[in-house]
């Protein structure tokens, strides 16, 4: 019983020290579709162009950010590679709002987005937020089997970590 309480000590402070969680996975679609991840977004003025490693890359930017840009990357656009986005919101003085407030755009938009990859959107974005806050300026990501989803509260991405 003592190597037990050890081992998962040990185990709890890798987490702490890497930011990284694995949690059960709760993926709602085995595949990053583009037709799926884009369901209900507020995206406007669509591209496809080819990423900086000769993929295929979908960019938008969001409508609702002051400055945001979405994008998914993969040839295989049924089931891409990683999906990425920024959002950011200031206020009159020019100051960034914190996208772990409740009535962030920011926040809301992170939850539309994993509404449509996970069955707990909520609550992963809210977790991952506040971990990434504390973190700061590092990331922080939460792992479902091969996929990760990770913030630092400026940039955004779900990315299937077996193609990276």
């Amino acid at each position: 019983m003592k190597y037990r309480t050890g081992l998962t000590f040990l185990c709890a402070m890798v987490l702490v020290v890497f930011g990284s969680v694995t949690v059960a996975a709760d993926m709602t679609s085995k595949k990053l579709a583009a037709v799926t991840i884009t369901e209900n977004l507020t995206l406007e003025q669509h591209q496809i162009i080819e990423s900086g490693n000769g993929r295929t890359k979908q960019h938008w930017k969001i409508n609702g950010a002051d400055l945001g840009s979405f994008e998914i990357i993969g040839d295989i656009q049924s089931d891409a590679d990683l999906v990425g986005w920024s959002c950011s919101m200031y206020d009159d003085e020019g100051n960034r709002k914190s996208p772990v407030r409740d009535d962030s755009f920011c926040r809301k938009f992170f939850i539309s987005v994993l509404s449509n990859v996970i069955a707990n959107p909520e609550q992963v974005a809210n977790d991952l937020l506040i971990k990434a806050k504390k973190a700061h300026p590092q990331s922080v990501d939460q792992i479902y089997g091969d996929i990760s989803i990770e913030t630092d509260t400026n940039f955004y991405f779900i990315r299937r970590l077996s193609r990276m």
